[in-house]
């Protein structure tokens, strides 16, 4: 992909954002991945899932709108003279991550079994270790080539926020009525 800027005529930038959360506002898909399966796990299982083993494993987050305000000012800086052939947005260079926080698997899964009982869809705020290898792994990254040169700051709701809507959200997709 990135042999293409060698052409001039084409540019191009990679954005490597972590856990993604928020309701999108497309047609066809509306939720995200990993905080979304674990509170389905959640929700089926009567447990949310801790990968065994020590440490403890983070990761990043950054909510769709912000995601979204991210491809609106790279589009934007494509079609601003002063930026469009700038080596730091566009071409070998332009990789930008994107985060507004950081969360451990461990804390997810406790906030998710919390946020189901309390809503009344599994008995009790459970958590259970082990060999979930999808809530174990490890990304940290810093998003400050998005602002310094995209001047991109994060302003959706804190992932904090959302876990009562992803609960939410995720019961009435499998259709889950409360014990």
């Amino acid at each position: 992909m990135l042999a293409a800027n060698d052409t001039k005529k084409v540019k191009t930038l990679i954005v490597g954002p972590p856990t993604i959360y928020g309701p999108g506002r497309g047609p066809v898909n509306q939720r995200s991945i990993q905080a979304y399966n674990m509170a389905k796990f959640t929700l089926e299982n009567g447990f949310a899932p801790i990968m065994s083993g020590g440490g403890a494993p983070e990761w990043d987050y950054v909510h769709v709108q912000d995601l979204g305000h991210f491809f609106a000012l790279a589009v934007s800086a494509a079609l601003d003279p002063e930026k469009k052939n700038n080596p730091e947005i566009f071409g070998p260079h332009g990789y930008f991550f994107l985060e507004d926080g950081t969360f451990s698997w461990r804390w997810l899964a406790t906030a998710i079994a919390e946020e189901a009982h309390k809503q009344g869809f599994i008995p009790e705020p459970k958590t259970q270790e082990g060999d979930y290898k999808n809530y174990g792994a490890n990304s940290k990254s810093v998003a400050a080539r998005a602002k310094k040169y995209l001047g991109w700051e994060a302003h959706g709701k804190k992932l904090p926020e959302e876990i009562p809507e992803i609960v939410a959200s995720e019961a009435k997709r499998l259709g889950k009525t409360k014990n």
